[in-house]
């Protein structure tokens, strides 16, 4: 079994009358904790909780097996950069990084070459933080993070206003802290494609409490609610009542059209089925019969965005789906297109908060 980097047990805050909690959590030695939820979910709380600025009412917080959650901030060992990066304004990039270095017994010199180095800075060495871009700016704020030498890094919204250039980057930076210092990185994001792109362990949060947590793929698979769904960017979500088990998973009923999932146990209670914008299969012309799970559907609505086509469809079910651009050409409202729902991607979850979508 994989060391816990992280350990948190029931851990309670509360804050300007926030109540964050309680709350229990664990990340892996070397792995990103992707926190999700809602603005208002407790997340910065929680981040601001383990940095040693707020605290605790109860519980604990546990890092590398020491027990840090009454130890003040600068004795954490934990680097926290919140969503302002804190950069000092009237210090180069040099100078920046170099107040972050906490070393001794070594020549820091060659620790800021190297952090200057792998952030791609080293050109920018001489300018103010007024001076870079945001990308630019963040990759700094990485590196003064990483110069303090810590044993975990806090990153809350790392990515806002960042353009996709920019955000791939500062997604290689975060997996240098992974791969190449072993870090423990906890991001805080409100984009349900982020946690897709880091991997690792995700951890959705609702008005301070913990949802579901657990790695990325196993908690896309099976979200325990419609709430939990919707972070992860399951887009479309109906009431389903299970028929009963078959060879290959179990046999359904939504709102009236069969259809087969792969899931082989159902949640107890009422069940809502899901299945991703990106997950469902378009065709133009009718799919064979011996194909399953197949609807005739209408095009509703049309939006094109950088990620390609995001399609509104209408027919025995109201459904959202993703369209590469060069397959959308040609597309128009009112247009006849089969969508399918893989049995394989078709997930059966407990109904909660009553958005499921309408048929």
């Amino acid at each position: 079994m994989t060391a816990s980097a992280l350990r948190i047990d029931d851990l309670t805050v509360r804050r300007h009358g926030f109540r964050l909690g309680p709350l229990s959590l664990e990340l892996p030695t070397g792995s990103c904790l992707v926190l999700q939820g809602a603005n208002g979910a407790g997340k910065t709380t929680l981040l601001e909780a383990l940095a040693g600025f707020a605290a605790p009412e109860s519980g604990s917080i546990t890092l590398h097996g020491q027990d840090i959650t009454t130890l003040p901030p600068e004795r954490r060992r934990i680097a926290y950069v919140p969503q302002d990066l804190a950069l000092f304004p009237h210090m180069s990039v040099e100078r920046n990084v170099m107040f972050g270095l906490r070393r001794t017994g070594a020549e820091p010199r060659g620790l800021l070459e190297r952090l200057l180095q792998d952030f791609d800075l080293t050109a920018l060495r001489d300018r103010r933080p007024d001076e870079l871009s945001r990308g630019q700016r963040q990759r700094l704020a990485l590196a003064r993070a990483l110069a303090t030498e810590p044993s975990l890094v806090l990153l809350d919204e790392p990515s806002v206003n960042l353009d996709t250039a920019s955000r791939r980057s500062l997604h290689a930076g975060v997996r240098r802290l992974l791969t190449e210092h072993g870090l423990g990185v906890l991001y805080v994001t409100h984009d349900q494609s982020e946690a897709a792109s880091l991997g690792g362990h995700v951890a959705i949060m609702d008005q301070g409490r913990l949802l579901q947590a657990g790695p990325f793929t196993e908690v896309l698979q099976r979200p325990v609610d419609d709430r939990v769904a919707s972070q992860l960017g399951i887009e479309n979500l109906w009431p389903a009542r299970v028929v009963g088990p078959s060879a290959e998973g179990l046999k359904l009923e939504i709102h009236g059209c069969p259809m087969l999932s792969r899931c082989t146990t159902a949640p107890a209670g009422e069940a809502l089925a899901g299945i991703g914008a990106g997950e469902v299969e378009l065709f133009r012309e009718p799919p064979p019969d011996d194909i399953c799970n197949c609807l005739q559907t209408r095009v509703v609505t049309m939006e094109t965005t950088s990620q390609g086509v995001q399609l509104q469809l209408q027919g025995a079910l109201s459904l959202s789906a993703w369209a590469p651009g060069w397959w959308a050409a040609g597309l128009a409202p009112d247009m006849l297109l089969w969508a399918r729902l893989p049995p394989e991607s078709l997930r059966l979850l407990e109904g909660h908060s009553g958005a499921a979508s309408q048929p």
